[in-house]
């Protein structure tokens, strides 16, 4: 009879403690810090307030906004307007510490609850929207944000494959085709 040679624990019950393990691992790291803090927004969120933007394509954009309408009535005491700046914020994840690439104010009506279309010079970037006003030291007040949105690329136009325009018509190689009728 040979004798066996002493092998201690089999590997397999090693494999029974990893979900203990990282029951445990858990329990000691439930208490700390998320891995990232979220950046603060200057404007607090309020159930009052809010400012949408919507592209509507890549070349027109929908602004809807409500807020309460004793801040109007005091706007309207003061004599200030509501204005509306549009921010192209295209790679920026703060518009607070960097600089829109650019802005363009639309003046709007003084109202509680409005909407209107705005222009988008630049098809396929991010924008912003902000409502507010400029107070007699021409200093802007934002009451209300809105969240990035993507502004989609306006479609290219590809020819058709073999044709191209020239002279009032189609050509292929040497013969045109007119698009006053006439043939090729």
């Amino acid at each position: 009879m040979v004798a066996s040679p002493n092998r201690g624990l089999p590997w397999w019950p090693w494999l029974l403690a990893l979900p203990v393990l990282g029951g445990l691992l858990w329990w000691l790291l439930r208490g700390g810090a998320p891995a990232a803090a979220p950046v603060a927004a200057p404007l607090a969120p309020d159930p009052d307030r809010r400012i949408i933007l919507t592209p509507r394509d890549c070349r027109d954009a929908y602004v809807y906004w409500e807020i309460p309408e004793s801040e109007v009535a005091a706007l309207r005491r003061q004599n200030y307007n509501l204005a509306l700046k549009l921010h192209d914020v295209t790679d920026i994840a703060n518009v607070d510490q960097q600089p829109p690439h650019s802005t363009r104010q639309f003046s709007c009506d003084t109202v509680a609850v409005g909407d209107q279309h705005l222009p988008i010079m630049i098809d396929n970037r991010d924008y912003l929207v902000e409502l507010g006003y400029l107070d007699s030291d021409n200093a802007w007040h934002a009451l209300a944000r809105s969240a990035h949105v993507r502004v989609p690329a306006c479609p290219s136009v590809v020819p058709h494959q073999g044709l191209a325009w020239g002279g009032g018509g189609w050509c292929r190689g040497r013969c045109c085709f007119s698009t006053t009728g006439g043939g090729w």
